[in-house]
């Protein structure tokens, strides 16, 4: 993961929103989940806080959700790096999914800073 790709234009959200991130165990190839929050959004990227470790260079699908409906979006696991809350996941989004993300968040009305 590069530092050019951090450092682009990251939207923090007002309040963190729960999100569920699936991946693939590559030992047993079975499908593994993290309950986590999304800190902050971009056009290529999440921003996402895990409290377990998710394996690098691994696929995964993020669920947004609110009360009424929930999207998914595709992405490869960029970075994991320890924080005072627990571990930040970089999520570096499919080019379908660019740009949805924003659009989604903005039907929820989600405060970004």
């Amino acid at each position: 993961m590069n530092q050019k790709f951090r450092e682009q234009s990251r939207h923090p959200l007002g309040t963190p929103l729960p999100v569920m991130v699936y991946y693939r165990n590559q030992k047993s190839n079975d499908v593994k989940s993290v309950e986590a929050m999304l800190l902050d959004v971009s056009e290529e990227g999440l921003g996402i806080l895990v409290m377990e470790q998710v394996p690098l260079a691994s696929r995964c699908s993020v669920e947004l959700y609110d009360d009424e409906n929930a999207r998914y979006v595709e992405g490869d696991c960029c970075y994991l790096t320890e924080t005072e809350y627990g571990l930040r996941l970089g999520v570096k989004l499919d080019k379908e999914a660019r740009g949805d993300v924003l659009d989604y968040l903005d039907s929820l009305q989600t405060q970004l800073k």
